[in-house]
């Protein structure tokens, strides 16, 4: 296993009515699944996020994962307009 000593991390918080209002929970619930299962095939890889906790409250749910600096890729895509 990869070692996480002083690591930092970004949060994910996304608010349940939203999802639940733009009919996004299975989407949501995907997402979480998807990268456990990259993570559990590759846990040392470089090129995915993964996730470090996951967890809920009343209105939110949060996704703590690695940080990696300089945006996501859908920003840039937005920004490039090409890939």
């Amino acid at each position: 296993m990869c070692s996480r000593e002083n690591q930092n991390y970004a949060m994910k918080m996304m608010f349940k009515p939203r999802i639940l209002y733009l009919n996004e929970v299975e989407s949501t619930v995907g997402e979480l699944q998807m990268l456990k299962r990259i993570n559990a095939s590759d846990p040392c890889s470089s090129m995915i996020i993964k996730p470090a906790y996951a967890f809920q409250d009343k209105e939110y749910l949060y996704l703590v994962l690695d940080l990696l600096n300089g945006g996501n890729l859908r920003f840039h895509l937005l920004r490039e307009l090409c890939f």
